[in-house]
């Protein structure tokens, strides 16, 4: 039985982004996929995946992602794989399996050695307790009157190209961080977690609040991290092509 010892996060791969080379995501997802079995991690990837996913009550775009079923096989031989939907995935129908992929709403809390940690995409949350609301026009597209009458005029082939084209024009370079960065230092020292990490805008860093810690992890493509508990070890690693080695660590956080 495949036991998982650790888990490994990453987030905003962004797969099928129709104004980007697709040629790389092949051997990209295999390896990622590869790495976190051999080492016995369950893989948590903290939002947008995808980078446009809608599915329809009687089709849904699973053959615009090939490596899907890649993972399927990892996931059969005993891999866990949790997505944790963004504001460009949001639209995955939990009630449907996607190839053995766990989908987990809005957040997920994973105790360590330290303390816990919570692994979110950034874009925000229902609860307003949580003090991260979404953006209104996330409300809007997210909500069950838009996506009935969306679905409603277009049939599936054109709603997924409508949809890829706007997450093209809609995935800004100039997103603030601003926004992470305030609830961070606002909220995360009442929070019982001792890391906060996340994505959403980007930019990946590194902040210390109080005796807490913030990590975004940027975008996957540009720069390449991820956030690892293996061997009791809390740390960044960069993400590389070997699926047996160990990757390179970049930072080590101690309780």
């Amino acid at each position: 039985m495949h036991k998982s010892e650790g888990f490994l996060v990453v987030s905003d791969l962004h797969v099928g982004a129709i104004d980007q080379a697709q040629d790389h995501w092949a051997g990209r997802l295999e390896s990622l996929a590869s790495y976190a079995f051999h080492h016995r991690l369950h893989l948590i990837i903290a939002g947008d995946l995808f980078d446009w996913w809608m599915d329809y009550p009687t089709a849904r775009p699973i053959s615009h992602y090939p490596f899907l079923k890649q993972w399927q096989v990892y996931i059969e031989k005993g891999l866990q794989i949790t997505l944790i939907p963004g504001n460009h995935d949001y639209w995955i129908d939990d009630s449907k399996t996607l190839a053995g992929i766990e989908i987990k709403r809005e957040l997920l809390v994973l105790e360590t050695s330290i303390g816990s940690v919570l692994i979110f995409h950034g874009d925000g949350f229902d609860q307003p307790a949580k003090n991260l609301p979404k953006p209104m026009l996330h409300r809007w597209l997210q909500h069950p009157w838009f996506i009935a009458t969306y679905q409603a005029l277009l049939p599936p082939r054109v709603g997924w190209k409508v949809m890829a084209y706007f997450s093209s024009w809609k995935r800004s370079p100039n997103t603030s961080t601003l926004r992470l960065d305030l609830w961070a230092q606002n909220t995360l020292p009442s929070l019982d977690a001792t890391i906060a990490v996340c994505g959403h805008d980007h930019e990946h860093r590194v902040s210390k609040v109080d005796e807490k810690w913030y990590v975004n992890l940027g975008l996957f493509v540009k720069d390449q991290v991820a956030f690892q508990y293996k061997n009791k070890t809390l740390s960044l690693v960069r993400i590389g092509s070997s699926s047996h080695e160990s990757w390179s660590t970049l930072k080590t956080f101690n309780s």
